[in-house]
C-alpha cells in the first residue's frame, strides 16, 4: 500500500505546533486569567503553557509528575447563558462568598493517570473546583496539583485558588 492520499503522493502531516506558552491566543476564556496571575497565584517558578478550546482555556506547568506548585493543571471554563434565571447553581460544595453571586468548593483526590491528564505515578492528585454563577454565566475553575510535604497544603493551595478566582470577572 502506498502512503498518501490514494494518488500515490507523498503524505505530508504539518509539524505540531512548539511545546511551551503560545505567543498569543484569541480565547476570549484565556484572557480572563493571564499566565503570570495563574504562576503568580498558585507560586509557580515555571511559566505555564495555555491551551486554549472553544469554551475553557487550560494551564499546565512543567513538572506534573513532581509533587509542589510546578506540578499543576489549572483551568477556567465559562458557559455564557447556561445559568437558570430562577437559581443557578444548586449546592454541591462548601459555600465560598466573594466570587459571582453565588459560589461553591468542592476537593477531591485521585490516582495520577490519562483521567487526570498526568503521568502515571504514586502521588495522588488533589483536584480542587470552584463554580461559581455570575448573571446568566457559569464558571468553572478548577486546579489539579501533587501536594507536596514540603510545599503548600492542600489547605493552602485550596486559598490561593479562591484567592485568585475571587480576582476574575467572568
Amino acid at each position: 500500500m502506498e502512503a498518501g492520499w490514494g494518488n500515490g503522493t507523498e503524505l505530508s502531516v504539518p509539524a505540531a505546533p512548539a511545546v511551551g506558552a503560545p505567543a498569543t491566543t484569541n480565547s476570549p476564556v484565556c484572557a480572563l486569567a493571564s499566565p503570570e496571575e495563574v504562576q503568580q497565584a498558585f507560586g509557580a517558578k515555571a511559566p505555564p503553557q495555555i491551551l486554549p478550546y472553544e469554551a475553557n482555556c487550560r494551564y499546565t506547568f512543567g513538572e506534573l509528575g513532581k509533587p509542589g506548585p510546578d506540578s499543576m493543571i489549572f483551568s477556567i471554563e465559562v458557559l455564557a447563558g447556561a445559568a437558570s434565571p430562577l437559581g443557578g447553581l444548586g449546592a454541591h460544595g462548601e459555600p465560598v462568598d466573594g466570587i459571582g453571586d453565588s459560589a461553591s468548593f468542592s476537593m477531591a483526590t485521585e490516582g495520577a493517570g490519562p483521567k487526570s491528564l498526568r503521568p502515571a505515578g504514586d502521588m495522588p492528585v488533589t483536584m480542587m473546583s470552584i463554580s461559581a454563577v455570575r448573571g446568566r454565566n457559569i464558571g468553572t475553575f478548577t486546579a489539579q496539583v501533587l501536594i507536596s510535604p514540603s510545599g503548600p497544603t492542600a489547605g493552602q493551595t485550596k486559598e490561593q485558588l479562591i484567592t485568585l478566582v475571587r480576582g476574575i470577572e467572568f
